[in-house]
């Protein structure tokens, strides 16, 4: 388990989870971000109440979760639809549906948050 930890700023991701978390400033609840890859989409947890606060439509097969640096944007592929939805966090929508090369798994954010690189 401890080699599927990856501990970058403020977000800590679990490896082939599909989990994301994000610390909120102080005083905030801080969320996960989990794929659900039956029905297509990230549920976005309250981790203070453990309960489901949003749940938001993706492409096909999500399977990947990386939040940037700043916790504005959750970015997902999704393996099914060979895309990459990047989920705005203030309103747990959809903003932008990339397409990308052939079952995208992996996705990862530049410290500064200004590139996303799906692998």
């Amino acid at each position: 388990m401890r080699s599927m930890l990856r501990a970058v700023g403020s977000v800590l991701v679990l490896g082939l989870l599909g989990i994301a978390l994000w610390a909120m400033p102080a005083g905030a609840a801080p969320f996960a971000y989990v794929t659900d890859l039956g029905s297509s989409a990230v549920l976005v947890i309250d981790i203070a109440t453990n309960t489901v606060v949003a749940t938001v439509p993706v492409g096909s097969g999500p399977l990947w979760v990386a939040i940037t640096p700043d916790g504005t944007h959750t970015y997902v592929t999704n393996s099914g639809s060979n895309t990459v939805s990047v989920i705005a966090t203030t309103t747990n929508t959809v903003v932008a549906t990339v397409p990308v090369g052939s079952d995208p798994l992996g996705v990862g954010i530049t410290p500064d948050g200004t590139h996303a690189y799906v692998g």
